[in-house]
């Protein structure tokens, strides 16, 4: 089970809430989930904590020109 302590409550729902969409769409478990984000982080150098809420921006945008660039793009996020 994946296991992150942050001391910000926020940064850590959102993590949480990162991993409910990598869930969600994968059909993955969550330390499936929570590996793939770190490894994110770990690419780009970002912390954990901003991944996360890229991810979650990335997701909240339900428009259709943007499930087209999801579709087209989404392997670069």
């Amino acid at each position: 089970m994946y296991s992150v302590s942050h001391p910000d409550p926020l940064v850590r729902r959102n993590i949480d809430i990162a991993i409910g969409i990598i869930v969600g769409r994968r059909r993955c478990s969550e330390d499936q989930a929570f590996r793939e984000i770190a490894s994110v982080a770990h690419k780009t150098g970002c912390p954990l904590g901003e991944t996360a809420d890229a991810l979650i921006a990335f997701a909240r945008v339900d428009q259709p020109h943007a499930r087209c660039a999801d579709r087209t793009w989404a392997d670069l996020f």
